[in-house]
């Protein structure tokens, strides 16, 4: 069955997003917030995911956690059909209006499927070497993350990277800070996005390059493009602006 569309009762405003890839088992972990605007009352939560794990699932609304299910267990229904997550409020208990907060820890796998955040491998000295990176468009992100993947359901997105050594991370913004880790990685984070649809955010961890592209046009009043190069054994990511696209 072909996803259908979300209720349009309860919107994303902004996403901060952290991830830690694994290049050797190639399973990932993710912690999501999600800051919503309910506009409409509403008894439920529903987002698209797919091919994710979810492990636990709040969500609050003026400082109150609310619970979901009959026995008010926190917990949400997943079709695999419908590619969707379902929140459904414990009985007595409504979202009427205004900003809540839907928090989601969970786990993914880096496919080879070439969607989502997948995995690729290129050659370097005559040995296979892997990286991670995303094609999100047109609705790989929930791939990658729980979200309201449609291009109508923009929100800016906050991202964090646990990045392991000797390997570098990119996103679609600017690097604005770093933390060593005890086990050598480094957890890398990146501004804040302008106002953009799911199938535009980017990330990548691997063995790469980067460069700024020349042109100077904007989107949203940010300089953001990501385009691809191969050579000299490393894979190139270059990061300038592409008409009104953040590729």
């Amino acid at each position: 069955m072909a996803s259908v569309l979300l209720p349009t009762s309860v919107k994303p405003k902004k996403y901060v997003l952290h991830l830690e890839p694994n290049l050797e088992t190639f399973k990932f972990k993710g912690i999501v917030t999600v800051d919503l605007d309910v506009v409409e009352p509403t008894n439920e939560i529903r987002f698209h995911a797919q091919e994710l794990e979810l492990h636990k699932v709040e969500l609050t609304t003026g400082g109150k956690l609310l619970t979901a299910g009959a026995d008010g267990v926190p917990a949400v229904e997943l079709d695999k059909e419908r590619q969707e997550g379902r929140f459904v409020l414990a009985e007595g208990q409504q979202l009427s209006g205004g900003p809540a907060k839907l928090r989601i820890e969970y786990t993914g796998i880096h496919n080879d499927n070439m969607v989502g955040f997948y995995r690729a491998s290129y050659m370097r000295d005559g040995q296979k070497q892997w990286m991670v990176t995303t094609q999100f468009e047109p609705v790989g992100a929930r791939q990658a993350l729980p979200c309201w993947d449609e291009p109508a359901a923009k929100a800016t997105f906050e991202v964090s990277l646990r990045v392991p050594a000797g390997l570098q991370g990119l996103s679609n913004m600017d690097e604005v800070g770093r933390e060593k880790q005890e086990d050598g990685s480094e957890v890398v984070r990146f501004a804040e996005s302008p106002v953009m649809s799911t199938y535009l955010l980017a990330f990548v961890v691997g063995e790469v390059e980067w460069r700024l592209g020349q042109d100077q046009q904007r989107y949203s009043g940010e300089h953001l493009h990501d385009a691809w190069e191969e050579g000299a054994g490393k894979v190139r990511l270059v990061r300038g602006v592409q008409g009104d696209h953040v590729l």
